[in-house]
Formats: C-alpha cells, sequence, structure tokens
C-alpha cells in the first residue's frame, strides 16, 4: 500500500484514506492554551486557521513544508495527519482514538491494553473508552487504532477523528406558492408529468399532522424566526457552540429541509407535506469528532420521534453503533443516498438501518445525480427535471435566493435558486413518515419502513425491472406515496 495511503478498519474491513499534505491537526504542550498558539501561528507562520472547529481543536492549512515545520515548536506539543475516505471526505486526526470493549473484558485488562500501546484514558465511563494517544508521529491516532483493533476483548477501535458533514444539495439551489411546490401535488406544471410526486393532498384527508410529532432536522443549523417556520419550531441544539441556539445565517441547507417537513399551513408562502408536526432544529454545521457526532444522535433520540439527516459522512464504527441504537428504540432516521452520480450509496445512508432515500423528479424517473445500487430503500420527488424545489431560504439575501427582503426567504422551483437533491427529498420522506405517526402512534421505525416500501409507486417500470420482492437498483421499491402510506398506516 502506497505511503499516502492509509486505512482504519469498519466492521473488520478496511476503509481506505488517502493523505492530503495541506492539512494538520496541532496539539498544544500542556503549558500552552490553544488559543494561544493559535493566534502565534495566524501571525507568524502565515497558515491559515480553520474556524469551523470546536474552540477546544486546533486545525491549520497551508504549505506542507511550513506545515512539518512547526511541530518542532515549542509552545506545540505534536501534529496529526489529516486524509480524505474513497467519497472524498475530509476527515483529521486528534489526538485520541475510540475504543469498544467486550463487556466481559476486566476494567484492569483494559487499563493495561491502553498503556501497552502508550495511550492514557480520557473518559472510561461506558465500555467505548476514549483514550489519548502519547505518540508524537502524525499518524500514530490511526496506526494505533488498527493495532489495538487486533486485540482479544477489543470490539472495534477507530481515530476519534474531526469531520464536517457533506450536505447532500445539488447546486446550492432556490408561496401563495403551493401551486410551485409540484413535489406535493404536479398537475404538469413547468413541463412536468401529472401525478409526479408525493401524493399530498389524498395524504391531507386524514389531517395534516399532530404538533406532538417531532421531526428533528438534524442538519446546518435552522432559522427559528423564519415566519413560515416559527410557529412550528420546539426547542433545539447547536452542537457547533454547545448552546440552545440552533439557527445559522451562513447555510440555508437546514432551514430549506426544516420548509420541506412543516413550513406551516398558514395561508403565506410554502407548505410543509407535514405542516402541524414540529420542527426540531439540531445543528451540526462544522466540524466534530465523532463521538460527538455519535451523540448527536443519542440527542436526537431524547427529543424527537423522527430524525431527517440530508447528508454523508465518512464510516464509522461508533456513529454506526448510535444510529442503530436510536433505530432499535423505536425512532425511524431517514438519510439522503448522496449526490456522486454514483452506483453506490453513500454512508451512513448504506447501513441497513436507517431508510436510504433517493430522488426522483417532476417526470417521475430518477434524478441522474441521485446515487443508487444496494441499500436504496426509495425515491421522493426532488429536483433534476424541469423545476427544483419551492421551500423555505433563510431570511435576508444570503441564502440560496439573494433577492432583498421577503423575495428573498424562498428558495424557488423555477429558478436556480429552488433547492433540491437528494437533501429535498430525504425530508419529504421524513415528513411524510411524521403523518403515519399522527395517525398511528403505535407505529415503530420498522412497521413505518415496512409501510413506506408496501405502498410505494413502481415508477419508471417501462425501463427498469423491478425483482420479484418488488425492489430495483436505481429506485428501491419506488416513489413514496403519501396517500397510501397513511391510509396503511391508519
Amino acid at each position: 500500500m502506497p505511503e499516502d495511503v492509509k486505512y482504519y478498519l469498519v466492521n473488520g474491513k478496511k476503509a481506505l484514506l488517502r493523505r492530503v499534505n495541506t492539512v494538520r491537526y496541532v496539539s498544544s504542550e500542556r503549558n500552552f492554551h490553544t488559543a494561544h498558539v493559535a493566534a502565534r501561528l495566524a501571525r507568524s507562520s502565515r497558515l491559515a486557521i480553520n474556524p469551523r472547529v470546536p474552540t477546544e481543536h486546533l486545525v491549520v492549512r497551508g504549505d506542507p513544508k511550513k506545515l512539518d515545520i512547526i511541530r518542532d515548536y515549542d509552545d506545540i506539543y505534536c501534529t496529526r495527519s489529516a486524509f480524505t475516505d474513497a467519497n472524498g471526505h475530509e476527515l483529521i486526526l486528534t489526538d485520541e482514538v475510540l475504543v469498544s470493549f467486550s463487556k466481559s473484558m476486566l476494567k484492569s485488562d483494559r487499563q493495561n491494553l491502553v498503556k501497552k500501546h502508550e495511550c492514557v484514558v480520557v473518559d472510561d465511563s461506558s465500555d467505548i473508552w476514549r483514550i489519548r494517544v502519547l505518540d508524537r508521529d502524525d499518524d500514530a491516532p490511526l496506526d494505533i487504532s488498527n493495532r489495538i483493533s487486533e486485540e482479544n476483548g477489543v470490539e472495534f477501535s477507530e481515530p476519534n477523528a474531526l469531520q464536517s458533514a457533506r450536505y447532500e444539495a445539488v447546486n446550492p439551489p432556490n408561496d401563495t406558492r403551493f401551486t410551485d411546490q409540484w413535489h406535493l401535488h404536479n398537475t404538469g406544471q413547468g413541463g412536468g408529468d401529472p401525478g409526479a410526486d408525493v401524493n399530498a393532498l389524498e395524504a391531507w384527508v386524514d389531517g395534516y399532522g399532530s404538533p406532538d410529532i417531532r421531526v428533528v432536522i438534524h442538519d446546518s443549523g435552522v432559522d427559528i424566526t423564519h415566519p413560515d417556520l416559527s410557529v412550528n419550531i420546539g426547542p433545539g441544539w447547536d452542537f457547533d457552540n454547545n448552546d440552545s441556539n440552533p439557527s445559522n445565517d451562513d447555510s440555508a441547507h437546514g432551514t430549506a429541509c426544516a420548509g420541506v417537513v412543516a413550513a406551516a399551513l398558514d395561508g403565506q408562502g410554502v407548505v410543509g407535506i407535514a405542516p402541524n408536526c414540529t420542527i426540531v432544529p439540531l445543528r451540526a454545521a462544522g466540524a466534530l469528532t465523532w463521538d460527538t457526532w455519535a451523540e448527536t444522535f443519542e440527542w436526537a433520540a431524547q427529543h424527537g420521534d423522527i430524525i431527517s439527516c440530508s447528508w454523508t459522512i465518512s464510516m464509522s464504527n461508533i456513529l454506526s453503533a448510535a444510529i442503530r441504537n436510536v433505530v432499535n428504540s423505536g425512532i425511524p432516521v431517514f438519510f439522503a443516498s448522496a449526490n456522486d452520480y454514483l452506483d453506490s450509496i453513500g454512508y451512513p445512508a448504506s447501513l441497513p438501518e436507517t431508510i436510504a432515500i433517493g430522488a426522483s423528479t417532476n417526470q417521475d424517473v430518477r434524478s441522474n445525480y441521485s446515487n443508487y445500487g444496494n441499500g436504496l430503500d426509495l425515491v421522493a420527488p426532488s429536483s433534476g427535471g424541469t423545476r427544483r424545489i419551492e421551500t423555505t431560504d433563510i431570511q435576508g439575501d444570503d441564502g440560496y435566493n439573494n433577492n432583498n427582503g421577503t423575495a428573498g426567504d424562498y428558495c424557488e422551483a423555477e429558478y436556480p435558486s429552488g433547492f433540491g437533491g437528494t437533501s429535498s427529498a430525504t425530508p419529504l420522506a421524513a415528513g411524510v413518515a411524521a403523518l403515519m405517526l399522527s395517525v398511528n402512534r403505535n407505529l415503530t421505525a420498522d412497521d413505518i419502513k415496512r409501510i413506506l416500501i408496501e405502498t410505494a409507486v413502481k415508477i419508471d417500470s417501462d425501463n427498469v425491472t423491478y425483482y420479484a420482492n418488488g425492489w430495483n437498483s436505481e429506485y428501491g421499491y419506488g416513489r413514496i406515496d403519501a396517500g397510501a402510506a397513511v391510509k396503511a398506516a391508519l
């Protein structure tokens, strides 16, 4: 294996990594505060300080030769390497490794194993320990993690990497606007095929959803003061800044997703598929360590009934375990299949426990960018045809629609400012699940997935073949039918 190619282990398989020479994680000497080191580096080394990481971490970018030099500075303990995975996600090593021990393994044996690998324990409050690597080599957390994974009594070991999710929207895109919301009711507007929609009108016969049903928008943040969302916003959390304000003036992605789910039925703007349900905003727009990504799902499970995730990230054992725990507790988790034009779906959509959602167009065929293949469950209407998706945008002129005033508060289906991608398809599917739970609170995550699959429409059947079990690699089990799904849930 070439020196610039490394790996970590997920479910016993190698997840290949390629080195990024222009990025380093910086670990300060004990007597030097991270903020002071960052300030000095910014002044003296002409390296760029990454602002999108938690304050206790320091990531710098710049010339590889300068990055090689800084590890010898008196106030720097060591630097750590950065990599990209096979799908182009950047991950940055920290000083920490996550180790999952067998429940039967004695604590003393665990401690001896940690010591053997020249590490110290940071947190041993659960079966998954956080340990700090003392070896100063740039790749040490990765190499030591792989060695620990081979030890008896270890279920998995992985570096506690710092990483941002890649939000799965196609071309950062743009109500009195309901007639433009073809994904809810397609009459052929804009050159679409009538009926190539999610069948919202039939679903709404049984109601617009219950405020008791909470959909966690696990995303980049939500404009909680948006006039078309605020009435439906519940308490949220910002994992980037560790506070209760999950808004984000710099990213409209989460606000657009929130509108697809539950923009209010109030006579203005757009309407969501479940316009009476509650939006729970969870902001995770910046880089978080993998154990924190896992914690986001623990928080979401405590505050929501459904979780919608329009993003992909590198494979991780601890994140997989967290998502499995959420689904096993009865909460469905929807994930975008990704927009990479590939015949394999992204992670975590690829986990069998999640509900993996691809995108279909207003002409009832798969959107060409929408990843497909093993693990795809369903598709839902989104961009890729002659129209994008009409939904909420952050207020002001910094969103997808940069028109001044209230005119810029919505993504517009007819223009490039419209929203789209599997990012829009995913909250649409999650919103249908919210309608289902609204009429039958006893549904489990498995029930919701089964009903959505059993009631899906087999679109494009003249051109593709659905297997005997009803599945096709491009469409999963077909396009979601909200009307049929709500009836079945009743």
